[in-house]
Formats: structure tokens, C-alpha cells, sequence
């Protein structure tokens, strides 16, 4: 099973000290904020992708967010593939409903300084 799933990464509000994110995914999953839960098959690969137009510059990285990050079901560190984040989540499920906590690396336009935001992974079967 080799299901493909995009993750739309939006700014929503960047006028607190910590600008705010919007995140969907192309599972049909919009909580409106940067409380994002997507949920992956086994192999699947899962791409990030800016929202230029809402003000995001660039993501700058994805990355397991440390300690209580969960299950590893990232199969490796994703990559950089033009101004997306390509990754693949593992071949062996962990388990159904196990979830991975991870960050997503960003700069917002006008604003060198690098944010991070973290939502979540979560094993389908």
C-alpha cells in the first residue's frame, strides 16, 4: 500500500512573536490552525508544500520533534525537492493509530528568523 499525501503548509496569523500556521492535508483533515493530524499508510510518501501566496517564504526543514515524539514512522529524514519537503513513512507499520510528533522548519515573508510549528503523523493500519 502506497498511498501519496500533500500537506498544504499556510500562514494563518504572523503577528504574534510565534507567527501561527494553517495546515491541511489532502486526506480531507483542515482543523483551520496548526493542529494537524494526518493520517498515513505504510510506504506512503508525504510531500510538504508551501503556500507562498499566504506568506510563507520557504520551509526550511521537517524534522522528529525530540523526546515525546512518539513512534518513528518517518522511514528517514525527509528531503528538500524545489520548495517542497519530500518524505516516506516506514514499510512495517508500528501499529494502527501509533503516532510520530514532528516540526515543521519555516520563514515568513519580511522576517528572516526561522519558526518551527508541530503537528502530527498517525499510522492508518
Amino acid at each position: 500500500m502506497s498511498t501519496a499525501v500533500t500537506i498544504t503548509v499556510s500562514l494563518k496569523d504572523s503577528t504574534p512573536k510565534k507567527p501561527k500556521l494553517k495546515l491541511r492535508d489532502s486526506e480531507g483533515h483542515d482543523p483551520g490552525d496548526e493542529n494537524l493530524t494526518t493520517k498515513v499508510d505504510p510506504s506512503a510518501t508525504v510531500t510538504w508544500v508551501p503556500d507562498t501566496a499566504s506568506g510563507i517564504n520557504s520551509l526550511t526543514g521537517i524534522r522528529k520533534k525530540s523526546k515525546d515524539g512518539g513512534e518513528d514512522l518517518l522511514a528517514g529524514p525527509p528531503v528538500k525537492e524545489g520548495n517542497n519537503y519530500v518524505g516516506t513513512i516506514v514499510a512495517n507499520s508500528p501499529g494502527k493509530d501509533k503516532k510520530e510528533k514532528y516540526e515543521i522548519g519555516f520563514r515568513i515573508d519580511g522576517d528572516s528568523t526561522e519558526y518551527w510549528s508541530d503537528p502530527v503523523l498517525q499510522m492508518k493500519v
